[in-house]
């Protein structure tokens, strides 16, 4: 019979990991608090850390049709500064 690997089970600070006590973790968990849960930030390419991918101002759930690309230009609403090609920032 193969001898354990450790004698007891590798905690966060025996193992040297760090581990957010306050880190959402589960089905729905919004970490950057942004209005999109983590899921939906991964399927469509957005940062779940960043509760502002396109740096706009404008929190990637509160985009205006946030998964949509408005401009037509190869990007979502979320990653795209100025989703309707004004010239201006979304957040402006």
């Amino acid at each position: 019979m193969a001898e354990p690997l450790f004698a007891t089970p590798p905690t966060p600070t025996t193992s040297g990991l760090k581990l957010d006590p306050t880190a959402c973790l589960g089905e729905g968990c919004d970490s950057d608090g942004d209005g999109l849960s983590d899921e939906q930030e991964l399927a469509f390419g957005l940062d779940a850390s960043d509760a502002d991918s396109d740096d706009d101002g404008v929190l990637d759930g509160a985009e205006p049709e946030w998964s949509l690309d408005s401009d037509e230009d190869g990007l979502i609403n979320a990653l795209d500064a100025d989703s309707d090609q004004d010239g201006l920032l979304d957040g402006t």
